[in-house]
């Protein structure tokens, strides 16, 4: 055993590693305005109605925002180790 944790972790990535940087990739492929609406609301818990003053958008662009961030993470769960194209 190894007293040092600053070594780096030698061998594969552990799977949960591997979900989590595909998960950043994800939001990081998202356009700044989808993301925000996407955090906001799915991680925030801000209702869409608080949404459209906040953001100052139409209702029916929150929902595109939303649809599009979920479209993608989705995309990326499918296509797991590989980057699927997002808008």
């Amino acid at each position: 055993m190894n007293p040092d944790n600053s070594a780096p972790h030698a061998g594969p990535p552990h799977p949960a590693e591997q979900v989590w940087t595909t998960f950043l990739h994800a939001l990081d492929s998202l356009p700044a305005d989808v993301r925000l609406t996407l955090l906001l609301h799915d991680v925030a818990g801000i209702p869409l109605e608080s949404l459209i003053p906040l953001l100052g958008l139409p209702a029916e662009r929150c929902r595109q925002h939303l649809e599009a961030a979920h479209a993608c993470l989705q995309d990326h769960a499918r296509h797991f180790g590989a980057t699927p194209p997002c808008p």
